[in-house]
């Protein structure tokens, strides 16, 4: 394999955990972004659907894999395919819907026909055109390598030498998706899609960013909790205003957890999960109000499944599965939290396209070296903070940067970073 601008060893150089700095030109550079979609999303296991999107045989969503369309389906057999939504004939899509149901799907620029499962089963004058010398069973719809769920995520692979979907999750990105189904029951409402200007990676560090709620958030939460509850909003998440704590774990190939503290009296708490049931996942969970993150893109809140879609080094579309629930909402293209977001992700991107600002690298040194392991059983290994910090987001890109700089998936195994024991 030969990547384009950066040798492997420059991508590693990119990311300088011990110090906290990470070069903003992974933020904007197109040669990286290509790089990327090659070395993470073509390899990686990705979250393509829930199951509710596909409650019976015929139904079918469509979702990107990186820079690949694609449309999930499940078949007469109840399983679960990812198949690449370009025609093997001259590469038109084969289906323009977002969703619906199905038996096949025509390319309607010549007709060539497709079943569930991907297989070519249609194509016009195939005797008196092909002369019925085309062989069919070589040309149906190129499809993922493998496809796997758990608790009702449908997660999919491009590359067939990943492991297998519970090694790749772990213990982490399991707990991740156990959280998110712990607060019950859920009712799926629906999804929204919007784009933002932004480097997808600024709206994946975001996921376990508590340190911008008080400065970012502020008139969203006056909004929402009128002026009377402005203050305590501010005092509960600022971390200037008193101590908060943050509980942070971390896991192998980048998969991360970051939360608050849990406080049982707080009103302004994420997940509405009673004690008991938190203590069902076991101490971890049982002391945070946090969200989960899968590498590459997926966010995992008590109430929603959120993940960033990179159209381009600038760009990216978020797609996100509302589920109701006991807690309430508050994000979507709508809502006053995500264009807070919004508009810093922009900006930030922007701040990485200069030619003078590009030799100075950006801060990410928030609690480093204060960060002390916890081991206990029933739990993976995490730190208990006493208050906010960029542990998780310094985990993400020293484990991009890992995946940047392999060549294959036996070298990311072989070099993946273990959990780290000391201070961090």
């Amino acid at each position: 394999m030969t990547l384009s601008t950066y040798q492997r060893q420059e991508y590693l150089n990119l990311v300088n955990v011990q110090e906290g700095l990470i070069d903003r030109k992974i933020f904007s550079d197109p040669e990286v972004y290509r790089d990327e979609m090659t070395q993470i999303f073509a390899r990686a296991w990705l979250f393509v659907a829930h199951e509710v999107q596909l409650p019976d045989p015929g139904s079918y969503v469509q979702t990107k894999m990186g820079a690949d369309p694609v449309i999930v389906t499940r078949d007469k057999q109840g399983q679960y395919n990812v198949l690449i939504n370009s025609c093997r004939h001259r590469g038109n899509a084969v289906c323009k819907a977002d969703e619906g149901h199905a038996n096949s799907f025509m390319c309607q620029y010549h007709g060539w026909t497709y079943d569930m499962k991907g297989q070519l089963v249609g194509v016009p004058g195939f005797k008196e055109i092909y002369y019925e010398e085309l062989k069919r069973a070589d040309w149906g719809l190129v499809t993922a390598a493998r496809v796997e769920t758990y608790g009702g995520l449908v997660f999919a692979t491009m590359d067939p030498a990943a492991p297998p979907l519970m090694e790749y999750l772990g213990e982490v990105g399991k707990t991740s998706i156990d959280y998110f189904n712990l607060a019950q029951p859920k009712k799926y409402v629906g999804m929204f899609k919007w784009q933002v200007h932004c480097n997808w990676k600024f709206a994946v560090d975001n996921i376990w960013d508590w340190y911008h709620v008080a400065i970012t958030h502020q008139s969203a939460g006056m909004a929402q909790r009128g002026s009377r509850g402005a203050d305590n909003y501010v005092n509960r998440w600022s971390p200037f205003r008193k101590p908060q704590r943050e509980v942070v774990a971390l896991g192998e190939y980048g998969h991360a957890i970051g939360g608050a503290g849990y406080i049982p009296e707080d009103p302004v708490v994420i997940s509405r999960a009673t004690a008991e049931e938190r203590a069902s996942l076991g101490p971890l969970v049982a002391k945070m109000d946090g969200f989960g993150g899968v590498f590459p893109n997926l966010w995992l809140s008590p109430n929603s499944i959120e993940w960033r879609l990179p159209l381009g080094p600038t760009l990216t579309e978020q797609w996100h599965l509302n589920f109701a629930a006991r807690s309430g909402g508050g994000v979507g293209p709508a809502s006053m939290f995500d264009q807070d977001d919004a508009e810093n992700w922009m900006m930030s991107t922007r701040g990485t396209t200069g030619v003078v600002i590009n030799r100075h690298p950006l801060n990410y040194t928030a609690a480093l070296g204060h960060g002390d392991v916890i081991d206990v059983e029933g739990a993976p290994l995490h730190m208990d903070n006493p208050n906010w910090t960029e542990q998780a987001q310094r985990w993400h890109y020293q484990n991009w940067a890992k995946w940047m700089a392999a060549e294959n998936w036996n070298e990311i195994k072989a070099t993946r970073i273990p959990v780290p024991q000391g201070k961090i």
